[in-house]
């Protein structure tokens, strides 16, 4: 997380340069440069996302400086960064110098790449050793294990660090390793008094805003997310990522209308399209707008730069568009070509068994929900919740309550510690069977565990929206008022027969 690399670029020297090589390359010429100019072009386009520039600015350079050192390493960098390793060591091979300082160090991440972990550390080690454990090494290693994210190895550098003696507040660019550390792992408590310390020694430098930002939106903090985000817009009004971050924040805030705003001026600039396009879609689909909703999902499958993963998040929005609009045929064959794409995602098959009940292939329905729940990522505790969420939600929503109330049960015994309103739900599933000693144990269990909820009960903010329903609840509201029902008599199963 180094962003000092950028203000090299906007000094008139670099501009110089990159005009006179730009130029050379128009022309189908050579131009002399040296070979540290070359690289330095090449890390500009590559900070741009132009990466075919990039490694034309590598090979004129090696067409020019044949073997150098410097430009095989950083060529190498590039080339493991894209993911390809073969090609990347077919690079590492043509340099000369293999003693060289950074020439090991390019070793050793290689190794990293192909999960050779022992033998990658033991280089590293090799070369804090011979460097005599300086900071500045430490801070390198640790680095490099950050943007791989190995947080057992990043974990041994830093106590390293620590045994040293070596005070963050002294070197800056521990500093910024170290917020980088925590970022990555997660702990953006720790992440954000550094990030707060590096921007008030470079508050121009919009990258820290935008990491403050991250953290904490990671918090679900979007006040000030906004906020940093404001300073972030101040310094540079079309950066991409910072336009991104406040659709998102604003969308969170439930302000699509500012989420559309910011989400249309993103896609004039940022180059996937398609990512933007989901964006809006959601935007739109909150918003209650369903022809724009279509309009985004259209442009996303119909679009060449499409990934085959938001391809598949948008074929599986349009199957719950034509699903609400009772064309469940046509909503069946966009969910076929979500799981198509993305075979992986219990998400989807929940959708596919919801349209086949709703077509009245209720075996079929429940094979769908089955095959969701063997697709959950074992250890996934947020998606399994979820898709049992899902499931029990699309029985409620079809008009299954029998299946819907066993699999609330379910869920309200297994994932207590969750908000998941399931009394809420038990005792409506019981109502439509004419449960109704049911109904009342799960209100009384409802006015415990989430007063404001029954709260709202009966009222013209009722959540259900069933009127019949809600003139029940009322009724039983005005008998405990009255004193004529004492409903914490329904909250146990066992005294219910003996009422």
């Amino acid at each position: 997380m180094n962003y000092d690399t950028s203000s090299q670029f906007e000094n008139k020297e670099f501009k110089e340069i990159l005009n006179t090589y730009e130029e050379s390359v128009r022309n189908k010429s050579s131009v002399y440069l040296d070979a540290d100019k070359f690289i330095d072009i090449a890390q500009y386009y590559i900070e741009n996302n132009r990466d075919e520039e990039a490694q034309q600015a590598y090979d004129m350079g090696l067409s020019i400086h044949p073997n150098d050192t410097d430009i095989l390493v950083y060529k190498t960098y590039n080339t493991i960064q894209n993911g390809d390793l073969e090609k990347a060591y077919q690079i590492y091979d043509l340099i000369e110098d293999k003693d060289n300082r950074d020439v090991k160090n390019l070793k050793a991440l290689l190794l990293i790449v192909e999960n050779r972990l022992e033998e990658g550390d033991r280089i590293f080690e090799e070369i804090a050793k011979e460097d005599n454990y300086s900071v500045d090494t430490l801070t390198e290693i640790l680095a490099n294990y950050i943007d791989f994210g190995i947080e057992d190895l990043a974990s041994k550098w830093l106590s390293f660090i620590r045994e040293k003696g070596y005070d963050y507040t002294k070197n800056e660019r521990l500093t910024e390793v170290l917020s980088n550390y925590y970022l990555t792992f997660d702990d953006y408590d720790q992440a954000i008094p550094l990030l707060k310390k590096l921007i008030d020694k470079h508050p121009y430098t919009i990258n820290y805003w935008i990491e403050l930002a991250n953290c904490y939106v990671k918090e679900s903090r979007f006040a000030e997310a906004d906020e940093a985000l404001d300073y972030a817009l101040a310094i540079n009004d079309k950066e991409p990522s910072v336009l991104e971050l406040k659709g998102g924040c604003s969308f969170e805030k439930n302000d699509y209308q500012k989420a559309e705003e910011y989400y249309l001026r993103l896609e004039k600039i940022d180059s996937n399209k398609p990512k933007v396009w989901y964006y809006l879609a959601k935007v739109y689909s909150n918003m209650g707008r369903k022809d724009k909703t279509i309009e985004y999902s259209f442009k996303i499958v119909d679009s060449r730069d499409a990934s085959d993963y938001i391809r598949s998040l948008a074929y599986h929005d349009l199957a719950n568009l034509f699903g609400y609009a009772h064309r469940f045929k046509k909503g069946l064959d966009f969910i076929e070509k979500a799981i198509k794409l993305n075979k992986d995602n219990p998400a989807f098959y929940v959708t596919k068994g919801c349209l086949q009940i709703l077509r009245k292939e209720k075996e079929q329905g429940r094979e769908s929900f089955i095959k969701a729940i063997h697709t959950i990522h074992k250890g996934n505790k947020e998606e399994e919740f979820s898709i049992w969420m899902m499931i029990a939600t699309s029985f409620f929503d079809t008009g299954m309550y029998k299946d819907a109330i066993k699999i609330f049960e379910k869920i309200e015994k297994k994932y207590a510690d969750k908000n998941q309103h399931c009394y809420l739900f038990l005792a409506y599933c019981n109502y439509r069977i004419k449960n109704f000693l049911n109904c009342t144990h799960y209100l009384a269990l409802l006015k415990n565990a989430e007063p404001q909820l029954y709260d709202q009960l009966g009222t013209d903010n009722d959540p259900i929206g069933d009127p019949n329903f809600s003139e029940s609840v009322s009724s039983i509201k005005r008998d405990v008022a009255l004193g004529k029902i004492d409903l914490s008599t329904f909250e146990d199963m066992n005294n219910l027969w003996n009422l």
